[in-house]
């Protein structure tokens, strides 16, 4: 982005005197392009409720708008946050709302909002680097055929002419032949 600094001032101003009971940042992050990510910490729910759309409309046309790439635009994050929790039929709303960004609620946070809070919650909902994967392969476990089913189906593919690739196997019938064989073993 060319002036995404100049841009990201403009735009707080706007919101800061918009919005003044509103704590407001904006940050940036490159993850496969450079994706835009807005912190809105409401004071209380009854404010959150009052303010989100317009925000979520300001943030669109004093920001996303200018922003210079379909991806930067299509990857915009706001996220909402509360110290206290939000009633979920709110938070429902709020985060499917489909107009302009991807929206994201975030209540019980009674952390402040500073670089080193704003940098874990992209890493958990955007960039996923709070996973910690340490999962190990289990050992691979060689393939033997079933005795009286492997015997069925080499014995229908063999009729047919074609041992390897597709054929023309009545599936149904080399399935009733199989039960039948496990019928007389049992």
């Amino acid at each position: 982005m060319s002036n995404y600094s100049q841009l990201k001032e403009q735009v707080l101003g706007y919101l800061r005197e918009m919005f003044p009971d509103i704590e407001v940042q904006i940050s940036e992050v490159t993850y496969c392009g450079q994706i835009s990510v807005v912190f809105i910490k409401s004071p209380t729910q009854d404010r959150l409720t009052e303010i989100w759309n317009d925000i979520s409309n300001a943030v669109a046309i004093y920001y996303q708008t200018k922003l210079d790439s379909e991806f930067e635009r299509w990857n915009l994050y706001l996220f909402y946050i509360l110290e206290l929790e939000v009633e979920k039929g709110l938070k429902y709303r709020i985060e499917n709302d489909p107009v302009s960004s991807r929206k994201i609620v975030i209540d019980n946070y009674p952390t402040l909002l500073d670089d080193l809070s704003m940098a874990a919650i992209i890493s958990q909902h955007i960039t996923n680097t709070n996973l910690d994967i340490n999962a190990q392969q289990p050992a691979s476990v060689p393939f033997t055929k079933h005795t009286i089913i492997g015997a069925e189906v080499d014995a229908a593919l063999a009729a047919t002419g074609k041992t390897k690739g597709k054929s023309s196997i009545d599936i149904a019938e080399l399935l009733t032949k199989i039960e039948n064989r496990l019928k007389n073993e049992i």
